[in-house]
């Protein structure tokens, strides 16, 4: 069963990172699909699965982010959630290191997870 999602009417097979940005800041129906670098070797299973369930992906880029722009990185996709702070989600994948301090301590732990190597 096809799962069909309502767009603008004139939706291009791919647009433009300025068009992607304005549709997914206005659009109820905009969904962003973020594939961590440790799951980058997986990113054409997870196009895959997309279309399979129905999504049609509008905008596609790599973007080489390093493990100096990590924090950052998670701050920003995670916005507004609690955990960045709290590290709340900690005791599920513990680092080796320990539970990381300071400020952000669950977005320095989302990106020690997901940056093991830089880009």
């Amino acid at each position: 069963r096809q799962i069909s999602r309502p767009g603008p009417p004139s939706m291009k097979a791919e647009m433009s990172a300025t068009d992607a940005r304005t549709f997914c800041s206005t659009s109820p129906h905009a969904v962003i699909v973020t594939v961590w670098p440790t799951a980058h070797a997986q990113a054409g299973s997870a196009r895959a699965w997309i279309e399979q369930c129905g999504g049609k992906i509008l905008h596609d880029a790599e973007v080489a982010i390093g493990k100096q722009g990590a924090v950052a990185t998670c701050l920003a996709l995670y916005s507004g959630e609690d955990w960045l702070e709290t590290n709340c989600w900690y005791g599920e994948s513990p680092l080796p290191t320990g539970p990381p301090g300071g400020p952000h301590a669950g977005a320095r732990w989302k990106a020690a997870l997901t940056w093991t190597q830089d880009a």
